[in-house]
């Protein structure tokens, strides 16, 4: 049985509250490497992201794809990318928004053997005096690449190279409803949903604010070990270690943030409860 979990594991963001490594989630559940701790985060951080971004690139070029740093004249390829999506968010895209990245952000694309777009990442580095963030405006990966992992491998190198430029935080906001981008953000990326709002300006959907600390500790120990999340699940406590809400029970996901000190922080494979649109949250620091 194992023990409840410490104020030390407990470490999530909390709105307003800084401290140094406010996005650790409890060790029970992750890929722990204490070879990424502490002092030795930032000794090796620059090797740490040159061999984890060299994996990838190899990854993606045995499959015949290529990673890409896109500019202007992609917009129009982008865009209609983005419209043979039938996920709403992403047919949201605007032309607008798209070339302000283009322009002025870090995006990254996925092209195919003939150059086409197959995915990509739309992001900005911004600072406003106490952190430098990369925010997203989505990233989105064709359903014809299913299977690869290419989603978690295409974000995580986004994340990888604002490490490189200075970044400490990834931003963003995803619906819970999009239970693909969720599963690579929070368990594949390490991302936790610091936020929920249930109405978000004129989208009919409600939102996350999720976040990812940009360090080596938090993009290796953050991420999810599916084999630990099946034994906590085991042998903690729900109420007390972890809550269950569903990705489509708005009104619970409202009064978890509203009412109680836990946070998301992943979701649940099928096989281990159903239909796979399960959320974990876990308590934090108040």
């Amino acid at each position: 049985m194992i023990s409840p979990l410490s104020p030390a594991t407990r470490e999530l963001p909390v709105p307003g509250l800084q401290s140094p490594e406010p996005y650790q989630k409890p060790h029970e559940i992750c890929a722990v490497s204490p070879r990424w701790d502490g002092e030795a985060s930032s000794r090796w951080a620059g090797r740490y992201t040159a061999v984890r971004k060299r994996r990838i690139e190899l990854a993606v070029a045995r499959l015949g794809l290529r990673l890409h740093t896109p500019g202007p004249q992609d917009l129009d390829a982008i865009l209609r990318f983005a419209l043979s999506f039938g996920t709403p968010a992403v047919r949201a895209l605007s032309a607008y928004d798209l070339y302000r990245v283009l322009r002025c952000g870090r995006p990254l694309v996925l092209r195919g053997p003939g150059g086409e777009i197959l995915g990509y990442d739309l992001t900005a580095l911004y600072s406003d005096g106490e952190e430098t963030t990369l925010a997203t405006c989505g990233y989105a990966v064709s359903p014809a690449l299913a299977g690869h992992n290419l989603g978690a491998k295409l974000v995580t190198y986004s994340a990888l190279r604002a490490l490189e430029a200075g970044a400490t935080v990834r931003r963003g906001i995803v619906s819970p409803r999009n239970v693909k981008s969720l599963a690579t953000l929070l368990n594949h990326l390490g991302c936790v949903c610091d936020g929920f709002v249930s109405t978000f300006g004129n989208w009919e959907e409600p939102r996350f604010m999720h976040a990812c600390r940009l360090t080596p500790a938090g993009l290796s120990n953050n991420r999810i070990d599916p084999a630990k999340l099946e034994v906590f699940l085991a042998t903690a406590r729900e109420g007390r270690d972890y809550r269950l809400v569903g990705c489509a029970d708005d009104a619970g996901l409202e009064r978890l943030y509203r009412d109680t000190p836990f946070r998301v922080a992943a979701i649940l494979p099928p096989r281990l409860h159903g239909d796979g649109s399960t959320l974990l949250a876990v308590p934090v620091s108040c």
